[in-house]
């Protein structure tokens, strides 16, 4: 699991979490977060925001675990290729919020789009072929 660390401050060079389009529900990764460098401590109640290519945002409940979000991909993060800027937004109950700095989603392009037909085997064709020579 890829784990990057992110700070509360924001500025400085974005990191970046790498998946594949499509990824959906299996791919996870973890998300250390910190102020001016030091470990923060998260409140209860987290969500990651992020906007994608197509200026469509997403957006997931994470869980926490001391200053750790961990992050289970979804299908809305991994739709379309490209790099896709992201924050963790912390939530409290009165309504406070803040936002990390960004990282950096970047969603390699499938080889094979999530509608194409899968061929069975490609064997007959080879087989023919060498009849043929």
């Amino acid at each position: 699991m890829q784990s990057i660390a992110v700070d509360m401050v924001p500025g400085g060079v974005p990191e970046t979490v790498r998946i594949s389009q499509y990824d959906k529900d299996m791919r996870q990764f973890e998300v250390r977060l910190l102020m001016d460098g030091a470990d923060y401590p998260v409140p209860s109640g987290c969500v990651a925001t992020g906007t994608k290519p197509d200026g469509c945002g997403f957006s997931c409940t994470c869980p926490i675990s001391e200053n750790t979000v961990l992050v289970t991909v979804s299908d809305q993060m991994s739709v379309l290729p490209g790099d896709i800027p992201c924050e963790i937004t912390l939530f409290k109950a009165g309504g406070e919020r803040i936002a990390s700095a960004n990282f950096s989603l970047r969603v390699e392009k499938a080889a094979l789009a999530s509608e194409d037909i899968i061929s069975e085997s490609d064997i007959p064709v080879f087989e023919k072929l060498v009849n043929q020579a």
